[in-house]
């Protein structure tokens, strides 16, 4: 996932926005606030057994939310939070993703248009981000009741290459 934002202009600075909006309340900020840390996994098994030793580091025996879905509710693991959690993550990378490419689109369309007019109000702009709101907001509410979403590879392509109204 983390990769993936190397790839877009920025990426270093869309990181650290993830960061930081995974720590506002609303997120996993009441996590944070119990003691909870967050540790980048860019994909390596050493980068997952750093996150393990830390863990063992801090508690000797952790039973992680994943290990009682699975073994005491007998979820599969794409029934379970941590998957939601990563499709959440997915979309809100693909939704990142999609803003660059259109941004990018729209400079590339403008070397003509004197600089003053070039400037789009937030009013031209809000229709779109109503709509990427509400997107959010209900695949939010599918992960919420359960139901969860999976985005398919030609899924995310389709999503990426849609232009926004």
């Amino acid at each position: 996932m983390w990769g993936a934002l190397d790839a877009i202009e920025d990426g270093d600075k869309t990181k650290r926005q993830r960061c930081n909006q995974l720590k506002r309340s609303e997120v996993w900020g009441d996590r944070f606030q119990k003691g909870s840390i967050m540790m980048k996994h860019d994909g390596p098994k050493e980068s997952a057994y750093a996150i393990i030793s830390k863990l063992v580091e801090k508690q000797a025996h952790v039973v992680l939310e994943i290990q009682t879905e699975m073994t005491n509710q007998s979820l599969s693991l794409d029934e379970t939070g941590a998957k939601l959690q990563n499709d959440n993550a997915q979309l809100h990378l693909c939704l990142d993703q999609l803003a660059a490419q259109v941004a990018a689109r729209n400079r590339s369309r403008l070397p003509n248009v004197e600089p003053s007019l070039a400037t789009v109000p937030d009013s031209a702009l809000e229709p779109s981000m109503k709509d990427l709101e509400r997107r959010v907001r209900c695949i939010e509410h599918r992960q919420s009741t359960g139901r969860g979403l999976v985005i398919s590879r030609a899924q995310e392509q389709m999503l990426l290459s849609t232009p926004l109204q």
